[in-house]
């Protein structure tokens, strides 16, 4: 830049300090003295740099270009300060800081502006992601989707990455796309050559064919053996135990079949299923999840089969297995009636001590787990074989005699390692007599055996256990088991079908005879529904059902019903669409005008076909006056559909009509001598086992566990074994060596037999 120059300013020339001229107003005609480079600094002094052909002034510090600091040497813009631009725009091919001003003549770092301002693209490295679209840019910020799908974002604390995320609940899936939420990836569909060609679609056209609104698959066979399934399903590494196929089905699907498959077999399957007017859920069944094996879920057309629509399609977790705490009693016992006597002198709880009188234990009742015993050890204690892990109950009572007429005697129950509960009184006299219940709470994690003793004390004098003959006093001994951990159960609520709803319907008659109410008012509101679908029934009092199988079911109304009339009568029943029975009649008789009597009654609907069904409340007032019926709720369910059996962990089939029983134990150590030890066994099967003689044994089975004799195996490690008898409650059988000669040893035991 090198032109006249019309400037106010004022100049102070400094020339070797000799003089200074100041010239005040207007300067024309002036040049600046020109140089390449800066010359010395002399603060005010301005020259013409002409190696980038703009003036420079020296600013006391530095040599700077006019524009306040602006504009830098190397030709680029720092914005150190203010610098208005008025309405003019900025044009430069990047910027470094920020930039403020209005949204229409500005970018800033913390105004909001437009795209208009911005053109081409904006790098990761300067805020933006480089892309063009929103599906791009997400992805170019997220991490790479190469080798991640069906994962989820997940984070350490610091940064995300793609990750496995667990069902948690329960609630996973193996079928990445099982409603056909995008598109028909994640299926394969496969054409019988020479048929009709068959078709396999997204529908997101009908609403009534989609799943939760949003769409489903469409199948469409050309012919018989058409099918499509799934690509590989392969769970989660934590997802074990019980795992469940189920699907979801609008239409005629009666002629295919929906199996789980593996790579060469059917697992699961069902066939004949149909599904009128509403999606309905069908469960293959349940199998054990994990392995290395493949899984797929196929939908096979039959002959004549049609198009049909489905969606939820899932392998995961079964959802019709849930947990249970379950208590169960284990069994009592008594000492008899003797002249046994125990007591102790003692401030604290402790031993009662022993007695040769005391006998043995008498069982009553021992259903198990754990086997009560009865040996007799001349002490008031109950000793217990076999108890799992667990929390246990255990009671004790009878009667005492205190010898002192003001003091307190308590009672508890110790294990040997544990003294529990309490049980505190005082008779009102010297040598009188007090009964007592005490209960304790005992914790065991593994199985053993365990002893339980009554323990006694007292504030002053002595306790003494009275278990007299004469006097028909005993004591006994209960004991019950809570378990530590849930225990499997099949939920049956999940697998039939069933609805039920509220009702704030209402109705009228006079009629003599039995007729459908009129002045019909209220509605019907839906609380539950696994596979059914009901509403309020058209000017009647009562619901209309869709029916999707045939069968029997369970159809339960309740309410109130009023008459308006004094010493009338007003009946009341249930029955279906033709007006057939299926509950009986329910009679109310009214001495007072608008009394209230409740109603409520269920009954069976055969179901011959699929479809609408219809029940509702009939009413007659043969004595006169008007009555009135309020329903409160409806429920209806199948009471005969059919129930794939959960296969559960640790579970085994077999072709018998009624449930097997298998069991087994371990003899570790050779028997030689009288009882031998149980090292271990299933639950408490076995009472005993018995050396009879070299290489003879005899395994007592505890009475009731088998129906029938079981089937017995014995397995040696280096002998062999021969049954002799078997029986309900023992079996017995010989070891001998390859002479053949009868030896001792080791052994296992496995029976199975019918419960």
């Amino acid at each position: 830049m090198k032109q006249a120059i019309s400037l106010l300013l004022i100049i102070n020339l400094v020339c070797s300090n000799a003089f200074a001229l100041v010239v005040n107003g207007p300067l024309k005609g002036a040049s600046l003295e020109s140089a390449a480079a800066d010359p010395t600094g002399v603060t005010g002094r301005v020259y013409f740099n002409t190696g980038i052909s703009k003036p420079k002034f020296y600013n006391g510090s530095a040599w700077s270009l006019f524009g306040d600091g602006d504009l830098k040497a190397d030709g680029t813009v720092a914005l150190s300060s203010d610098w208005n631009v008025g309405a003019h725009s900025i044009t430069a091919s990047s910027f470094v800081g920020a930039l403020t001003g209005n949204a229409d003549t500005a970018t800033s770092a913390t105004t909001a502006t437009t795209a208009g301002n911005v053109s081409g693209t904006v790098a990761i490295a300067n805020g933006g992601t480089g892309q063009t679209t929103a599906g791009a840019a997400l992805n170019a910020l997220l991490p790479t989707q190469t080798g991640n799908a069906s994962k989820a974002l997940v984070t350490d604390g610091t940064n995300t990455s793609w990750g496995t995320v667990s069902g948690g609940s329960g609630l996973d899936n193996a079928v990445t796309n099982p409603s056909a939420a995008v598109d028909t990836s994640g299926w394969t569909l496969y054409d019988v050559p020479g048929g009709d060609e068959a078709s396999f679609l997204r529908n997101a056209d009908s609403a009534a064919t989609k799943i939760n609104g949003i769409a489903s698959f469409m199948f469409a066979p050309g012919g018989e053996g058409d099918y499509v399934e799934t690509a590989a399903l392969t769970l989660a590494n934590e997802i074990t135990g019980d795992c469940e196929a189920s699907i979801s089905i609008y239409g005629d699907a009666s002629p295919y079949r929906i199996s789980l498959r593996d790579a060469s077999s059917e697992l699961l399957g069902v066939t004949g299923i149909s599904s009128i007017g509403a999606y309905h859920k069908y469960r293959l069944g349940n199998y054990l999840c994990g392995g290395a094996g493949v899984y797929k879920i196929r939908i096979t057309a039959g002959a004549g089969a049609g198009i049909i629509y489905f969606g939820a399609v899932r392998w995961g977790s079964a959802t019709n297995i849930g947990s249970v705490q379950t208590a169960g009693f284990i069994g009592s016992a008594y000492l008899a009636r003797s002249t046994c006597a125990v007591s102790v002198t003692s401030t604290t709880l402790a031993s009662m001590g022993t007695n040769a009188a005391c006998p043995g234990p008498t069982v009553e009742f021992n259903p198990g787990p754990g086997v009560i015993q009865t040996t007799d050890v001349d002490a008031v204690k109950f000793t217990v074989n076999n108890l799992g892990p667990g929390y246990y109950k255990v009671r004790m009572g009878g009667d005492a005699i205190y010898s002192a007429s003001t003091a307190i005697m308590s009672f508890g129950i110790s294990d040997g390692a544990t003294t529990s509960g309490s049980f505190t009184g005082g008779p009102n006299s010297a040598s009188g007599r007090q009964a007592f219940i005490t209960e304790g709470t005992f914790y065991y994690s593994s199985a053993g055996n365990k002893t339980f003793e009554l323990f006694a004390s007292s504030d002053g004098g002595s306790v003494t256990l009275d278990n007299n003959n004469n006097l028909n006093a005993r004591v006994w001994f209960s004991i019950e088991r809570f378990p530590t951990q849930s225990e499997t159960v099949a939920r049956m609520d999940l697998s039939a079908l069933n609805w039920s709803g509220t009702s704030s319907l209402t109705g009228t008659t006079a009629s003599a005879t039995y007729a459908d109410p009129g002045s019909i008012s209220g509605a019907i509101t839906q609380k539950t529904s696994t596979g059914l679908t009901c509403t309020a029934a058209s000017s009647l009092v009562g619901i209309t059902c869709t029916l999707p199988e045939v069968g029997v079911y369970e159809v339960c109304y309740a309410g109130r019903v009023v008459n308006t009339g004094s010493g009338a009568n007003i009946y009341v029943k249930l029955t279906d669409g033709a007006n057939n029975d299926i509950t009986g009649e329910q009679g109310s008789s009214f001495y007072t005008a608008t009394a209230t009597h409740p109603i409520g009654a269920c009954g069976h609907y055969s179901a011959a076909s699929v479809g609408a069904a219809t029940f509702k409340i009939r009413m007659s007032a043969p004595s006169g006056g008007t009555g009135a019926v309020y329903p409160t709720s409806f429920t209806v369910k199948a009471i005969n559909k059919s129930f794939p059996m959960p296969l559960l962990v640790g579970g085994v089939t077999s072709n018998s009509s009624g449930m097997e029983y298998t069991n087994r134990a371990a003899i570790t150590t050779a028997c030689t001598t009288g009882s031998c030890a149980i090292a271990s066994q299933s639950g408490s099967w076995l009472s005993s086992v018995t050396w009879n003689s070299t290489g003879n044994y005899t395994a007592n089975i505890v009475a009731g566990m088998y129906s029938a004799a079981p089937t017995c195996f014995v397995f040696t490690d280096q002998l062999s074994a021969t049954m002799l008898t078997t029986t309900t409650t023992a079996f017995n059988f010989t070891l001998y060596t390859t002479g053949p000669t009868l030896a001792n040893g080791k052994f296992n035991i496995q029976c199975t037999g019918p419960r």
